[in-house]
């Protein structure tokens, strides 16, 4: 009998279907791409240092060579649990269940607590499924638990120096949450081990649950049978829900859905887009916004850091840091644009001299424009209270800023190629003949993931590379942005 990880636990609660091919068909399991491979990595970095807190511990071997050896790991910990010293990846199996938990740590004279570290900066709701596999079956492998916690990132930190583990962790117990939850592990145990028997893969319906808790690996194969513009696409959909009833009812594609299915007045845009085959102009709307641009018109970008276990003294976890910018500059409508970049090249903080740089290049004068100008207000707001004599200029810059995106987000402008998204990555291509897919760094995961490996990992070796690919990155975001004002212009003649 397979023995049923916390892992592949948590994948047969998502659906049935993705853990019968994580099993009986790996080969056709697509591997991690490069953000959820980092997401993977950075969990590994904070496990590791959750670790430095028991210094007396020891860690169980899973790997024999080059291969997984479950064995070895399984009488390890049998023989391990015998000294009472804190256990790093202790490995027990119990009615066709796996557990190994993150740490075992002694506890009275013959009692142990279970924590499960995580890289979030808070409890989710699927976190008590995965302690409750855990809780199960040590118990019934005769192991006496007290309590059961979560440990997981304090993202009030502040580095200073090396980072404390101590400050670095909040720690949370999840008795009560584990106690309901493990009330249904023996029965979804059961029909988890019963579809692994299965000579084919369940058929399950596509939904909500394909990207929720986490995106599934097999959305490729599974959602293949869609037409191109689906009601998937259904742009604000929460949930999908709109998407499953008109699915319900043997509808997939946006031009099938019938004239009476209430839909809000965005969704309409793209009913209409799918059924006539064309973008949709609302040229009312994209007048008044182009009338809001004051020349000289600003077109910026920051690209930021925002790692798990913070690398700059005086940040924390999960804190945006800018260490890039481009800026283009149209001095009036028409005119060439006038380019300005910083790509900051040390290892401590970016921020002053980026700041610097921005202040003395960034007119004083006309619009800011940003798209999704959140990003970059609350990138300068931040830049400003570490720097407060740039207080002032930040404060005037944000009065003039303006947002891209607001004519697309709005639907004034709606290409069926959207896919229902107003994302800059979709709309370019839409309306331009530019596109992203020519480039070695294509979106800001991975500029932010290879500016920290070469900037602060000491992972540098292709460091002038990676500079290179990020100023060809970072540029093109602000000249798609002039492209896109441009082509907003010819519209609306």
């Amino acid at each position: 009998m397979t023995s049923i990880s916390k892992s592949k636990y948590l994948s047969g609660l998502q659906c049935h279907k993705r853990l019968w091919y994580e099993v009986n068909a790996k080969a056709e399991v697509p591997p991690p791409d490069a953000q959820t491979q980092a997401i993977f990595d950075a969990g590994d970095a904070v496990g590791a240092l959750a670790k430095k807190l028991y210094p007396g511990g020891i860690e169980i071997e899973w790997v024999e060579g080059k291969n997984r050896n479950l064995a070895l790991g399984l009488k390890q910990s049998q023989e391990l649990i015998k000294k009472r010293v804190p256990l790093f990846e202790a490995g027990f199996a119990y009615g066709g269940a796996l557990a190994i938990a993150d740490l075992l740590l002694p506890v009275l004279k013959d009692q142990w607590d279970v924590i499960e570290v995580k890289s979030s900066a808070e409890v989710k709701e699927h976190n008590y499924d995965d302690a409750a596999l855990q809780l199960y079956v040590y118990r019934n492998a005769g192991l006496k638990i007290r309590d059961v916690y979560l440990m997981h990132v304090n993202n009030q930190y502040i580095k200073h120096g090396e980072i404390d583990p101590k400050k670095f962790f909040t720690k949370v117990n999840i008795n009560a949450e584990v106690a309901e939850a493990i009330k249904h592990v023996p029965q979804k145990l059961k029909e988890m081990h019963a579809t692994l028997k299965l000579k084919s893969a369940p058929k399950i319906k596509i939904g909500p649950h394909c990207s929720h808790p986490y995106a599934c690996p097999m959305t490729t194969t599974c959602w293949a049978f869609l037409p191109e513009h689906n009601v998937f696409d259904l742009y604000c959909d929460r949930g999908g829900k709109k998407a499953s009833m008109l699915m319900d009812a043997g509808i997939t594609s946006l031009a099938d859905i019938p004239t009476d299915f209430k839909l809000t007045d965005n969704q309409k845009v793209q009913f209409r887009a799918a059924t006539q085959g064309r973008p949709q102009v609302n040229k009312t709307g994209i007048r008044e916004f182009l009338k809001s641009i004051r020349y000289p018109a600003c077109f910026l970008d920051f690209e930021t850091i925002f790692p798990a276990i913070p690398v700059i003294d005086g940040t924390r976890p999960f804190q945006q840091i800018p260490f890039q910018y481009s800026l283009h500059v149209l001095a009036k409508a028409g005119a060439k644009p006038e380019h300005h970049e910083f790509l900051y090249d040390g290892s401590d903080d970016p921020r002053p001299e980026l700041m610097k740089k921005l202040f003395e290049c960034l007119d004083g004068r006309g619009s800011v424009l940003a798209f999704n100008k959140p990003f970059e207000s609350a990138r300068l707001k931040e830049a400003a209270e570490l720097l407060p004599q740039y207080a002032k200029w930040v404060e005037d810059v944000l009065k003039r800023m303006l947002d891209l995106i607001v004519p697309f987000r709005n639907f004034d402008y709606y290409h069926p190629d959207q896919g229902g998204s107003c994302s800059i990555k979709n709309v370019l291509p839409a309306l331009t003949p530019m596109r992203y897919d020519n480039l070695e760094i294509a979106e800001g995961g991975a500029a932010s993931r290879e500016y920290l490996r070469t900037h602060y990992l000491g992972e540098a070796s292709d460091k002038k590379a990676v500079r290179k690919n990020l100023l060809a990155y970072c540029k093109q975001d602000t000249e798609a942005m002039v492209a896109l004002l441009k082509a907003l212009e010819k519209l609306a003649v």
